[in-house]
């Protein structure tokens, strides 16, 4: 699948399966520039034989309450979502979710979407999906950066 298609990629059903998970619980991130999974994020999926579908076309949608804090005010919150351990589309190394432009002072809910496409396998493979953060800063000491009362849903198409 190009990260920057075209033409729209089209489906003519209904998802297959729809998964949710969701946590209220807030998790702070305290070493920056390292990915770390959210804990408790994750769908598992697997695509091929004995699964639900041989080959499957993910939609994943996360949203949670965030808030980046840092002295200096140039702190950035990256998120993703990987499909077992594969980077999704759209493909960019600029995964900001929040930043820390307001200085930090309110928490605020924000949303991603990814999309990640299996093709037709008969063994199986790994689609999990796993939402992950990072912590950025511009030179600023980080404060706080983190997550509360977040959803990941994921829709399967066949």
């Amino acid at each position: 699948m190009p990260d920057n298609p075209t033409t729209p990629l089209v489906r003519n059903a209904a998802p297959i399966q729809t998964s949710t998970i969701w946590g209220s619980n807030r998790f702070t991130v305290t070493t920056p520039n390292v990915w770390v999974d959210l804990p408790n994020a994750t769908i598992p999926q697997q695509v091929g034989q004995g699964s639900p579908s041989f080959g499957a076309m993910f939609v994943a949608i996360f949203s949670a309450e965030s808030l980046v804090k840092t002295q200096g005010d140039n702190g950035v919150c990256f998120l993703d979502i990987t499909f077992g351990g594969q980077d999704p589309h759209p493909i960019d190394s600029n995964h900001r979710f929040d930043s820390s432009i307001d200085m930090g002072s309110e928490w605020r809910s924000v949303t991603t979407t990814r999309i990640m496409e299996f093709p037709p396998t008969i063994p199986l493979v790994n689609a999990t999906a796993q939402v992950r953060l990072m912590y950025k800063g511009g030179g600023g000491s980080l404060v706080e950066c983190g997550l509360q009362n977040w959803v990941l849903t994921l829709f399967r198409y066949a």
